[in-house]
């Protein structure tokens, strides 16, 4: 359990941007934590419980998992073993969730996640649950684990919608921070998928071992046939051989013979490993057309693959003598439509199921606690602003700046003056900052922080400053939060410049225009930068006889915020 979480979090670290490794290692951990938890309390009692009022949508009894000595090894194995199974429903859902969920709300979310993971796991695996009953085989969790976490991973990350700047054309946001984590991640879990798929047997006693041993060889063939297409996908479409083809076309095989591992044939599970790459891949391009932010691929392996792996069961499954894990012959064996149809429903049932329960767990947390988090702390990145790791002073340089760019070196030389674009205000020094909280997403202390961090300036991470090379004065807070929150007349003590009132300001915010003034607000400014640009080399400033300093205002209407821009120019 905790290997597979670890696995997983590998991979996902690996993934995401360096500002976010650690957070999302965190996250992982979660998941065994408290996850692990509400399954001891509920979970186990909801999927597998064994009072009389236990009926085929539900187990009812054993809360509180414990066992006396004459059941305890059956009990007690189980309940670890299917422990491991939602835990890992839920980590495939960090991955979908990474770069901009707050924690406090993914760990609310980790303990009640297991209510959308248990009853499907009792329809399919219980004895009286009611697809069970109808026939439906699930070997090894296609269904209650990969379909109900890729069926998660799309509802949450529709709900927060894509990172910054991930589908900006000019200026796309970039990931991965480390492919060799990523590729470690992907062989850790190929080798735990074999222990998870043999493991699923529950033994090794009678028939058991031989479905444990055929497991094992159709879970190696699919993901060779995998890997072999994610590479050969990879080359014809971009003559390149790409991490992210490789590790989709591996960990999508795999989930897709998850469903029919103890009853496949080697050269099915080829077959089913390469069908189920080729879907995890193009299930990988069509989010990027359709501009939904999965940042691991959680959809395309785990939901896509998954439904894939449950009508593959239909299609090649046969009955099973051993062990009678399987009661009726798939299409191909002869046994006509009726498993297929059977699969069908499960997939069907199960994705209906979880798309509701999600969809308001989610709401409930965005609602309670708030899903994605404020703009300023998804800039400089989870790892600095929830666990202290790191800083933003060196993710704030961009491209091609040296150390002699910033404005560190001298805060009393006219050059840690120059270049200031931002709005009028009057610089008393740190112990003067003293901002009106209007809105709530804004978390002061982290600004404070990254601003005594950065006493002097610096260069500010949003990508218009970046671009621009636009420089961050002493000690403006108003001005790092029209980068990182916008709408910085909102925090500045002195609103005089400033022609909306406080009434017309909170409508805004209610409408929800935050996100949109983040964008157009900077270019505001860059369009003010290159206008003063123009006016100096047509010689429309001022300019001292002894070559000191002199100070020229333009004041510039945009769209109801008086701005008043301000440049201190060096004489020449």
């Amino acid at each position: 359990m905790l290997d597979f979480d670890t696995r997983f979090g590998l991979l996902e670290s690996g993934s995401v941007s360096t500002k976010n490794e650690v957070n999302i290692m965190v996250k992982n951990a979660s998941d065994v934590l408290f996850g692990g938890l509400t399954y001891w309390i509920f979970g186990y009692a909801f999927s597998f419980g064994e009072s009389p009022l236990s009926n085929s949508f539900c187990g009812i009894g054993q809360f509180f998992v414990d066992a006396d000595e004459a059941n305890m090894g059956w009990i007690f194995s189980r309940f670890f073993f299917q422990m491991s199974f939602a835990t890992t429903a839920t980590t495939i859902v960090s991955g979908a969730m990474a770069e901009r969920t707050n924690l406090m709300a993914y760990i609310l979310f980790c303990m009640l996640n297991t209510l959308i993971f248990c009853f499907p796991a009792h329809w399919v695996w219980d004895s009286r649950g009611w697809l069970r009953k109808l026939g439906s085989v699930d070997i090894a969790g296609a269904g209650p684990v990969h379909l109900v976490g890729g069926t998660v991973s799309l509802v949450a990350t529709l709900m927060l919608g894509p990172r910054y700047r991930r589908f900006d054309k000019k200026d796309p946001l970039k990931t991965m921070a480390c492919p060799t984590n990523a590729l470690l991640g992907m062989f850790m879990l190929w080798w735990g998928w074999l222990g998870f798929n043999c493991g699923s047997t529950f033994g090794i006693t009678g028939g058991k071992w031989k479905l444990s041993a055929r497991s094992a060889v159709a879970t190696i063939t699919s993901s060779m046939a995998g890997g072999i297409v994610g590479l050969l996908l990879s080359y014809t479409t971009t003559r390149m051989f790409e991490i992210p083809y490789l590790l989709n076309g591996v960990l999508g095989s795999l989930v897709s013979v998850t469903g029919i591992c103890a009853l496949a044939h080697p050269w099915e599970g080829l077959f089913i490993g390469a069908v189920g790459a080729l879907i995890a891949c193009g299930s990988t391009e069509l989010l990027e057309r359709w501009q939904i932010d999965d940042p691991v691929g959680a959809v395309p392996v785990h939901f896509s693959c998954a439904v894939w792996s449950l009508i593959s069961i239909g299609i090649f499954g046969r009955i099973d003598t051993l062990e009678h894990a399987s009661q009726f012959n798939g299409l191909i064996a002869g046994g006509g439509f009726y498993l297929l149809g059977i699969q069908v429903l499960a997939a069907t049932s199960q994705i209906a199921w979880t798309v509701i329960t999600s969809y308001l767990i989610l709401k409930v947390v965005d609602v309670t606690v708030g899903l994605r988090v404020p703009l300023d702390k998804e800039i400089l990145g989870a790892d600095y602003c929830e666990h202290g790791v790191g800083g933003p002073d060196d993710r704030d340089m961009p491209e091609g700046a040296s150390e002699d760019d910033d404005d560190t070196q001298d805060i009393d030389s006219p050059r840690h003056e120059t270049h200031f674009l931002g709005y009028h205000h009057v610089d008393h020094g740190p112990e003067h900052h003293h901002h009106n909280h209007h809105h709530r997403d804004v978390d002061m202390e982290v600004v404070e922080r990254k601003i005594n961090r950065r006493h002097s300036g610096g260069y500010c991470g949003h990508s218009f400053r970046q671009k621009h090379r636009i420089r961050l004065p002493k000690s403006s807070v108003s001005c790092c939060l029209h980068c990182c929150q916008c709408q910085c007349h909102l925090y500045d003590k002195v609103l005089s410049d400033c022609s909306d009132s406080d009434k017309e300001l909170e409508e805004n915010l209610k409408q929800k225009k935050k996100r949109r003034n983040v964008l157009s607000c900077c270019r505001r400014l860059v369009q003010r930068r290159k206008k003063r640009q123009a006016a100096k080399e047509d010689g429309d400033y001022l300019r001292r006889v002894d070559g000191g300093t002199s100070l020229k205002d333009v004041g510039t209407n945009t769209g109801g915020l008086n701005v008043v821009s301000q440049e201190i120019v060096t004489g020449l």
